[in-house]
Formats: structure tokens, C-alpha cells, sequence
């Protein structure tokens, strides 16, 4: 509990060492949720034995929260927000809106290359990229200067690609990862296929769209039954 939930919760019998909700359901129904300690006292000698006992005050469970939203629907609209998504992403790719050049950067900004194998691994193609970013022996260094030099030109998209299939965060047959490295298809394309086979999914980027919500409520009762955010 900080400092401010502590003002803010202390006239209800809360301690400062108490653990109270932080976000969501938890946050707005915590003083429901939280029930009341229990306590018993005892009066000790000057060895640290118990001489005297008080009665034990019960602790009280909190009380049951029922939401109204249905699970079903919940993963359904979570599932369709994301179909949704992606079906523009891959639309936007396939017009040129979004160029490979922009959609390589957003995978490298999101994390997708993990620096960690790119340190360790001694195949040859992330020794020579170690090697042209001067050997930086720190991940969080390592994945500045990747992206930075990606950004300047100094890695090749084609690199890229090769290195996230290579650290298995993408899969293929070696026949496609053949065509790859010989340039017979387009980086374009290739990413185009991972989307289409959701390897990319929009949560892996910071493209436009990559996020939303979804929202519904029974429209006789007002209850909530769908809160969807992506």
C-alpha cells in the first residue's frame, strides 16, 4: 500500500503494511473485497512466555464480487478486435501505407529481436552483426545500436529477417527460408506470410492499428457484458 492509499484507506481500519488492489475490478471494489483482520493479544513475561490471553477477535471475509460479463463473450470480442486489426494492418501493408522499412523498425522497437541470444549466439550472421555494431557486451546497448544502425542503413531488412527466423521467433520450411536469402521474394511479401499465418500478430508492433476496445452492455438492463482492450 503507498503513502496515499494509506490516507486514503486508514479510516477504514487499514494498516500500512496491508496489500490493497491496484488496478480495475480489485481497485474500485477494494473495500468490499478486503474483509477485516482478526487480532489477539497476549500479556508476556520477561522471557517471552505467555501469561495471559486475551480473546481472539474472527477476521471477516470479504464479500463475493459477481461481474456481469461473460467470459465467452469476452474471448469471442478479443479474438474478433484482433482479426480486425490485423485485417488492416495487412490491408495497409499490401497498399504500400505502411512501408517494410516502417514495419521493420516497429519490430525491432517492440522487442522483437531478443538481444540476449543476439550476445550469445556464434552463428555467423549474428557474430558479423555483433561485430559491425562494435561488439557492445551489454543487451540494453546491443539493441540501441541494432536499431540505430537498422535506422542508418547499416543492417540490411533482409538481415533482419534472417535473424528473427534464425532466433525462432518466426518459422518457415527451408524452401521459403531459401527464397529469402536468394531475394526470389519480397520482403514485402514475407511479412505479408506471417501475418497471414499470425506470426505477426498487431500487439507485436506499434503500426497502426494496434490497439483497440470493445465495448457492450445489455441494453434492457444496462449490465456490462463485453470490455474488451487490445
Amino acid at each position: 500500500i503507498s503513502d496515499a492509499e494509506y490516507q486514503k484507506y486508514k479510516s477504514l481500519g487499514y494498516e500500512s503494511t496491508d496489500i490493497v488492489g491496484k488496478t480495475g475490478i480489485e481497485k474500485a471494489f477494494e473495500p468490499n473485497l478486503s474483509g477485516k483482520d482478526g487480532s489477539s493479544r497476549a500479556k508476556v513475561d520477561v522471557n517471552g512466555r505467555a501469561v495471559e490471553i486475551t480473546p481472539a477477535v474472527k477476521s471477516t471475509d470479504g464479500e463475493n464480487i459477481y461481474l456481469t460479463l461473460d467470459a465467452s463473450l469476452q474471448e469471442k470480442a478479443y479474438n474478433s478486435l484482433e482479426n480486425t486489426l490485423l485485417s488492416v494492418l495487412i490491408s495497409k501493408t499490401e497498399r504500400g501505407e505502411i512501408s517494410v522499412r516502417d514495419f521493420l523498425v516497429s519490430l525491432l522497437g517492440c522487442g522483437n529481436v531478443d538481444c540476449g541470444k543476439l550476445l550469445a549466439d556464434n552463428d555467423p550472421l549474428s557474430f558479423e552483426i555483433r561485430k559491425r555494431l562494435g561488439n557492445p557486451d551489454d543487451e540494453s546497448l546491443l539493441e540501441e545500436a541494432l536499431f540505430n544502425a537498422f535506422e542508418k542503413g547499416e543492417i540490411t531488412q533482409r538481415e533482419i529477417l534472417e535473424l528473427l527466423f534464425n532466433q525462432g521467433r518466426f518459422t518457415a520450411d527451408e524452401q521459403f527460408r531459401d527464397k529469402i536469402k536468394s531475394g526470389k521474394i519480397s520482403m514485402k511479401s514475407v511479412l505479408l506470410q506471417l501475418m497471414r499465418e499470425r506470426q505477426i500478430l498487431p500487439k507485436d508492433t506499434n503500426l497502426d492499428p494496434c490497439q483497440g476496445s470493445v465495448f457492450a452492455a445489455d441494453a434492457n438492463t444496462g449490465e456490462v457484458l463485453i470490455c474488451v482492450s487490445y
